[in-house]
């Protein structure tokens, strides 16, 4: 599984709830782009920080600048979910239930700056 593909279509079904559950979180164009925008910057940030340390040697410059350095042995699939996982549910606040669904289940999620563990039932 690609994660970045997983987690491009769960935010494009974010989204598109967004416009039909009454919350008007992110709707029309302007505001639709932008969120995804963020979510896919966060998604690049995170797996640039992921390869780019020593246990997987990547020259990627990430896209924010003075990120806190990777933890050695990081995992880019985990990074990303994280960063997928939160930008969702800080842009989507009514949809955490979805997005936390859409989290693997039972998955211990070691990302790039600090360890979160997710479990999903």
């Amino acid at each position: 599984m690609d994660a970045i593909l997983y987690w491009n279509e769960v935010a494009l079904e974010a989204n598109r709830i967004s416009h039909t559950n009454g919350m008007r979180e992110q709707t029309g164009p302007t505001l639709s782009s932008r969120a995804l925008a963020i979510v896919h910057l966060a998604m690049y940030d995170a797996y640039a920080g992921a390869v780019g340390n020593p246990v997987h040697p990547v020259n990627l410059s990430p896209y924010l600048p003075n990120l806190p350095a990777p933890q050695p042995g990081a995992s880019p699939e985990a990074a990303i979910a994280a960063a997928a996982y939160t930008t969702l549910t800080s842009l989507f606040p009514s949809q955490k239930a979805f997005s936390t669904r859409n989290m693997p289940r039972q998955i211990c999620l070691e990302t790039v700056y600090k360890r979160v563990v997710i479990m999903v039932f």
